[in-house]
């Protein structure tokens, strides 16, 4: 699927059909696994008329060979039951518990414009590493609203998380039973708006920024891609400054930018294993910098040593 989806923008998963073909190639319709084959088998994707950037050709810019062409996904070799087999599905696969509208915290939107002889770009800004695009809270739980006003169907990526869709509208307009659950990737058809909700807790900073981005190779080289940072507060930044061990004791002196008023604790490990990481200190920062310097016989005696800010938890 993936590599359909790189040729043609195509995926079998959302806009083609299943079919199930045995190793004579006769093809059934029926629902995957509904009886057991005796022989090998294959499951196969063909697309009907159906083309998320309308691109059935198979030559040109957005043309490939695969376009309106049955081809085989999946090779199945079915061999003698187990001696424990499962053959039944549970009642319930999963019991999952959502975010919801009354959850969110901040809405943002991302509008997908260009095309032709323009390169696709989310909210006009081609990508590039040295801009962060969006600062989002720790802990917050944003919906984020896709809307497509270009030319073409996009699969838009997100990274770090994964989401609930609550809303589409335009295209189809409807979210589909194989779009239920917690997703990474969503389906933003043109002339069409996909909304959907996620809870971001795991910190990035602007050294390390996550992704998102257009899973169409060539639309995300061409720029449709954006980097975002998870942080403390809308200010944090914790990259360090300066890492210096100088005088006549070879004091060490660690400066780092940091959120105001917030205090962070200094550790140390003489080798960096685990479990051998202490609790040395601590410094809070006055909004421009943090400084702690190291004073202790024993460390500065030691031929190398390690040290780590540890960011507070927010509740």
């Amino acid at each position: 699927c993936s590599a359909r989806r790189r040729k043609t923008s195509q995926c079998a998963s959302s806009s083609s059909h299943w079919s199930r073909v045995a190793s004579s190639g006769q093809s059934s319709h029926a629902t995957w696994p509904k009886t057991r084959w005796a022989a090998s088998s294959a499951i196969r994707a063909y697309g009907g008329n159906i083309y998320p950037g309308s691109e059935p050709n198979t030559t040109g810019p957005f043309g490939s060979l695969l376009n309106n062409v049955d081809f085989n996904l999946l090779h199945i070799n079915v061999t003698a039951p187990t001696a424990n087999p499962v053959t039944t599905q549970p009642a319930v696969l999963a019991n999952n518990t959502y975010w919801t509208n009354a959850d969110v915290t901040n809405t943002r939107t991302l509008v997908i414009d260009g095309g032709g002889a323009v390169p696709y770009t989310f909210n006009s800004a081609i990508f590039s590493q040295n801009v962060i695009n969006q600062t989002l809270n720790m802990n917050a739980v944003e919906k984020w609203v896709l809307i497509n006003n270009s030319n073409f169907s996009h699969v838009f990526h997100i990274h770090d998380v994964q989401f609930n869709l609550v809303s589409r509208t335009g295209g189809t307009g409807v979210i589909t039973p194989y779009e239920v659950g917690w997703k990474d990737v969503c389906y933003v058809e043109k002339n069409s708006t996909v909304s959907f909700i996620a809870k971001f807790d795991g910190f990035a900073s602007n050294t390390n920024p996550f992704m998102y981005h257009c899973h169409f190779s060539n639309h995300e080289d061409e720029g449709l891609m954006g980097q975002f940072v998870v942080v403390n507060n809308a200010v944090e930044d914790l990259a360090i400054a300066s890492f210096t061990r100088s005088g006549n004791n070879s004091l060490i002196s660690l400066d780092f930018k940091a959120t105001s008023g917030t205090t962070y604790t200094l550790q140390y490990s003489p080798d960096m294993t685990t479990g051998s990481w202490i609790d040395i200190g601590s410094a809070t920062s006055d909004g421009t910098s943090a400084n702690f310097t190291e004073t202790d016989a024993t460390r500065l005696g030691q031929a190398r040593g390690f040290y780590r800010v540890i960011i507070p938890t927010i509740p």
